[in-house]
């Protein structure tokens, strides 16, 4: 955006006209989602435990902060004592689940529950379909449903996750409406950030959501990106990077894990890596300045996973020194979950057969 002249998010009135809607829209929101939430969570809760499925916490219970118990970490240790390799394979495998299924007859979900039985897979992602109107995004009731039959028909828990850029309502209806970060980045304020993950915690937690790929941390530094765009908090690394860190902070605080994507930077990109395989070209020292540090921020902030790119991202580095340099250095590592798209090995598979360099 800075291409084009003045940037938008830095104009006065543009953020003051923000500022006004956004508080607002939290005052709004506030008494709408008191009223309409706190009936149909109940409604959730109530319906299940008739149905025999697993008890899942009641609307009252409060969500805690991501932390590893005395208790929680005796119990992984000892089921990974029990488990062969194969499964201890397959629970670091991740496939896609949708939560519109006709029924548990299925045979997308037969297929679905053969995945989780047959090779021990530890995580689903809820996806949606997509129609001529856009996603087709179900009732949070649906969902808790059907994540709760995912739950019974795994051996092991399941680690649920889904892409929740702008809160629930990246994947189910009937719930806060909240708009998409590049707003967050107009109001530049870290408070409502935080306010924003925390919220986005609690409500995906009621549902059976224990994962958020999100927050987007890439720097909106090319207008003619055409994927990431207003999913970006904006075009000025540390503004992207602070709201971040208060997103990660705010949900962490309320129990659900997060994900900073996409490393090593997807802003600058000109292609929809989902059509195809993007490509973005740029320098070492623009990895540097711009790309990295909202991702130092992330990781100071505690995020608990990394998404990789499905991309070729070419900085010109040709020494070991250099690529080094690009992947921040051994004493830098992230020594937590680091998450590989499908799309992105398809893409990287389908270069390599033309023989293409990676």
């Amino acid at each position: 955006m800075r291409r084009f002249g003045a940037s938008l998010t830095d104009t006065t009135w543009f953020r003051a006209c923000q500022e006004r809607r956004w508080q607002a829209y939290w005052q709004d929101q506030a008494v709408v989602r008191g009223r309409r939430m706190s009936i149909q969570v109940t409604i959730v809760f109530a319906l299940l435990a008739c149905t025999g499925l697993p008890r899942m916490p009641s609307p009252t219970d409060k969500c805690g902060p991501v932390k590893i118990t005395k208790g929680g970490e005796k119990w992984v240790k000892a089921t990974l004592r029990g488990l062969s390799l194969e499964e201890k394979v397959g629970q670091m495998l991740q496939v896609r689940s949708y939560v519109d299924y006709p029924s548990f007859e299925a045979a997308d979900y037969k297929w679905l529950e053969e995945r989780l039985q047959k090779n021990h897979v530890g995580s689903v992602i809820l996806a949606a379909h997509i129609n001529a109107q856009g996603l087709v995004r179900v009732d949070p009731l649906v969902a808790a449903k059907v994540i709760n039959r995912l739950q019974s028909d795994s051996k092991l828990p399941l680690l649920v996750a889904a892409d929740l850029e702008r809160g629930v309502a990246s994947r189910l209806k009937d719930v806060p409406d909240f708009p998409w970060p590049m707003a967050l980045g107009a109001v530049d304020d870290p408070a409502e950030a935080e306010r924003l993950g925390a919220i986005t915690a609690r409500e995906a937690r009621a549902v059976g959501i224990r994962w958020a790929l999100a927050p987007v941390v890439d720097v909106n530094s090319n207008p003619s990106n055409p994927i990431i765009n207003t999913r970006s908090f904006g075009e000025d690394p540390a503004r992207v990077g602070a709201l971040a860190a208060a997103f990660i902070i705010g949900a962490r605080a309320n129990g659900l894990l997060v994900t900073a994507k996409h490393f090593p930077g997807y802003g600058d990109a000109a292609i929809d890596s989902h059509r195809a395989l993007a490509v973005v070209n740029a320098s070492l020292d623009h990895f540097r300045t711009v790309e990295f540090p909202p991702f130092r921020q992330a990781i100071g902030a505690g995020v608990d996973a990394i998404l990789l790119v499905h991309a070729r991202a070419c900085s010109g580095a040709r020494s070991r020194q250099d690529h080094d340099q690009l992947g921040e250095n051994r004493e830098r590592r992230f020594e937590r979950p680091v998450r590989v798209p499908r799309s992105g090995l398809d893409r990287c598979a389908g270069d390599a057969r033309r023989n293409q360099p990676l």
